[in-house]
């Protein structure tokens, strides 16, 4: 099972197995489910990402925090000793990629989020 953002329309999610588009179907409580997968399987989900700028006061500063999906990209005013949440890479539209599988070997049994 993999969760999706409440903030993801039903409609905009892609989902392919081993390249082969199949259909995504969300659970009540916002789950995909994936059954009959094998050992070697890649399942890719895309969905886009949201973007907003949310205005916050902290002891009587203003600031404007840049979302882009559930990543803070940008502070501003930015911090002057210390500036913190400089993503301006991540505003681009292709995800990074490697050429590996970075998640392939999970020593110490599975994963449970």
């Amino acid at each position: 099972q993999v969760r999706i953002p409440s903030w993801v329309d039903e409609g905009n999610i892609s989902v392919s197995i081993n390249n082969t588009v199949v259909p995504a179907s969300l659970s009540e409580d916002r789950y995909l489910q994936f059954k009959g997968l094998k050992k070697g399987d890649t399942v890719t989900i895309a969905y886009p990402l949201r973007r907003m700028e949310i205005c916050e006061c902290v002891n009587g500063k203003d600031y404007t925090a840049e979302w882009r999906g559930d990543t803070v990209t940008g502070i501003s005013p930015g911090g002057s000793i210390y500036p913190i949440f400089e993503r301006k890479w991540m505003e681009t539209e292709e995800a990074p990629k490697t050429d590996c599988m970075p998640y392939e070997h999970q020593p110490g049994g599975p994963v449970h989020w």
